[in-house]
């Protein structure tokens, strides 16, 4: 059951807390306080986490039964580094055709190792989005411009 904001159960009882609504770097506590032995953040919507023994991940865009069957936290691992080659997995769909349904089968990136969204500095540590270049010698990160972290 999702938390509303405007129920009057959780105005009394104070359930619900705007302080960190909307705010930047802040995630959400998807595990309820447990602890995640390890993180992989690939890009925006692509990630795996493991928790006491358990795998989840997260892949947008891929069916959840290709996620949970046929995806591991290993192979995650293995395509963080840029030389990794691209994962493609098998996935079953429906597809109509002059009203009538087909099952079709889709060869579909599943994980690949480069953000397509977003560039890295040079240190490997700041992202910045693409075609920043326009005004990356204006915008100030850190001390420096961003024109100095990423080296163009």
């Amino acid at each position: 059951m999702e938390e509303n904001p405007d129920d009057k159960r959780n105005v009394f009882l104070k359930l619900w807390d705007k302080t960190n609504k909307k705010v930047i770097g802040k995630f959400k506590d998807e595990l309820c306080g447990k602890v995640m032995s390890e993180i992989v953040f690939m890009r925006s919507k692509q990630y795996g986490y493991i928790e006491e023994k358990k795998e989840s991940l997260k892949c947008k865009g891929i069916t959840r039964a290709v996620v949970k069957n046929k995806t591991k936290f290993i192979e995650m691992k293995k395509c963080i580094n840029p030389e990794a080659e691209f994962v493609y997995k098998d996935m079953y769909t429906l597809a109509n055709k002059g009203h009538d349904m087909y099952k079709t089968k889709v060869n579909k990136k599943a994980l690949a190792p480069l953000d397509d969204k977003r560039k890295i500095s040079i240190d490997g540590i700041y992202t910045f989005p693409f075609y920043i270049e326009s005004v990356a010698d204006k915008i100030m990160h850190h001390g420096k411009t961003i024109k100095e972290r990423i080296g163009f």
